[in-house]
């Protein structure tokens, strides 16, 4: 079953489009203060925590790689006991923001998908399709590309206009049009920007 199809059945049967965010964070003072060991038991245990109490309620999980890959080498175990806290055939995204081409996106996808056993991706799309293709390549997968921000930042080069609408707009076209497996990372706390996306794709 690919990834939106499995999502569109537990929205029909929760009644939930809830994705919960699994991202232990440690400032680096108190990571520290507690020590690697600490650190990594701590997070752990709130991950298995948040996954036990959101399991009734959510649609997906989306742990950001980042958070993980701090740990070091154990960082991978971390996230590994954590994906298999998840109820079974609960879909997961690696929220990765991962953007290049070639050989290098295939490592990528083979990491993501291969390894780590993740049903979906957010990924850049700066460099076009061919950043996607070597995702794409793995069967019944989702991709999430970033459209729309919310950090300040963001409107330096997603508001420029580009013949005469948004980039952020031109970028939510082109890459809908990828492929069906294809959805957008759009902010949530920038309605205009949704209306304008759900309008473009």
């Amino acid at each position: 079953m690919s990834f939106f199809d499995a999502i569109e059945k537990i929205v029909d049967e929760k009644g939930t489009s809830l994705c919960v965010g699994l991202d232990p964070w440690f400032e680096p003072e108190r990571r520290a203060a507690l020590g690697l060991d600490a650190c990594f038991d701590a997070a752990l245990e709130a991950n298995l925590r948040i996954v036990e109490a959101t399991a009734p309620f959510a649609a997906c999980y989306k742990p950001n790689l980042a958070f993980y890959e701090a740990f070091g080498p154990r960082g991978y175990e971390l996230l590994e006991r954590t994906v298999e806290a998840m109820p079974e055939g609960m879909p997961w995204i690696a929220d990765a923001k991962r953007g290049d081409i070639d050989s290098t996106a295939a490592a990528y996808a083979q990491a993501i998908f291969g390894n780590l056993g993740a049903d979906a991706v957010t990924l850049s799309p700066y460099m076009g399709k061919d950043g996607a293709d070597a995702f794409l390549a793995w069967k019944d997968t989702g991709l999430f590309l970033l459209c729309k921000t919310s950090n300040p930042g963001a409107t330096a080069f997603q508001a420029l206009d580009v013949g005469g609408e948004p980039l952020f707009v031109r970028v939510a076209r082109e890459c809908s049009s990828w492929s069906p497996r294809v959805g957008l990372v759009v902010a949530g706390n920038d309605p205009e920007a949704l209306r304008a996306v759900r309008a473009a794709a």
